[in-house]
């Protein structure tokens, strides 16, 4: 930090302003380090991040400035605050459980309703046919009267009009 202090109160300071205000990015929000464009979210995480990234030395992947080294957290380390937020197997579990019993759920709903479609289409279909088999009893009947074959008042028997109920009380 005493290095760029030194660089901002020094003549070099005034010297890289100048530079940096003739050659401007074409985004008038942007930032130029060490001679590369950086526009975008100029936020400090972001800006830090640029600022550390352009001084890391890929030989021993160490950055050269020693507050890089404690601000900047690499992704594939433990302290990574963002991997201790992650998920753990019992809520992993716990998630998948719940989904299973949504799935249990909704596919008893189906199965009842598919039940009870089943049988009302059941009970339509015996009723058409009871229906059916009655209406041709009876005109068979009618036909026996009419041929003359049945039995006639006289014998205790029914008239022509005169149904005989299907079951005797």
């Amino acid at each position: 930090m005493k290095q760029v202090k030194e660089c901002i109160e020094g003549p070099k300071g005034t010297q890289y302003l100048d530079i940096s205000k003739k050659n401007r990015s074409w985004n008038p929000i942007a930032l130029r380090i060490n001679g590369a464009k950086f526009h975008g979210s100029l936020d400090v995480e972001a800006a830090l991040k640029a600022i550390c990234t352009s001084t890391k030395d890929l030989t021993n992947s160490k950055y050269r400035a020693p507050e890089c080294e404690q601000l900047m957290i690499d992704v594939h380390k433990e302290e990574a605050p963002w991997l201790k937020d992650s998920p753990d197997w019992p809520s992993f579990f716990l998630v998948v459980l719940f989904l299973g019993i949504i799935f249990a759920c909704g596919a008893f709903l189906y199965y009842r309703s598919a039940k009870q479609s089943l049988m009302n289409s059941v009970r339509h279909e015996v009723a058409a046919e009871v229906q059916q088999q009655m209406q041709q009893y009876y005109e068979m009947n009618e036909e026996r009267f009419a041929r003359g074959g049945g039995n006639t008042t006289a014998g205790g028997g029914l008239s022509l009009g005169e149904r005989r109920p299907l079951v005797v009380p």
